[in-house]
């Protein structure tokens, strides 16, 4: 039962790294780098921010911008499908832990 446990385990991790390593693969090949000040523009414009909380800008293609006050840490940018899909990979594995630990 723990051998079918730890198998489990490392074949969900295994997927998830495999998933991560294509996203940040994806993420080097972005050939314009936007300057820091306009990073700052886009995360002081209000239109990016959705009801406030979600951060929403096509433009943007960092997977984890920082949130709308940066001393609290990182968000998900919601224009951006590799961001969803890191947000619903972690979910994925905290419930599949939760649920088998």
């Amino acid at each position: 039962m723990l051998g079918l446990l730890i198998i489990r385990y490392y074949i969900v991790f295994n997927v998830i790294n495999c998933m991560l390593y294509w996203i940040y693969k994806v993420e080097l090949n972005i050939t314009m780098k936007p300057t820091k000040e306009l990073k700052e523009q886009w995360h002081k414009d209000p239109n990016n921010w959705k009801f406030g909380l979600f951060y929403y800008n096509k433009d943007d293609k960092r997977l984890l911008p920082p949130k709308r006050y940066k001393f609290m840490g990182w968000t998900v940018n919601f224009a951006n499908p590799a961001s969803v899909l890191i947000l619903v990979l972690l979910l994925v594995a905290i419930i599949t832990i939760a649920l088998y630990i």
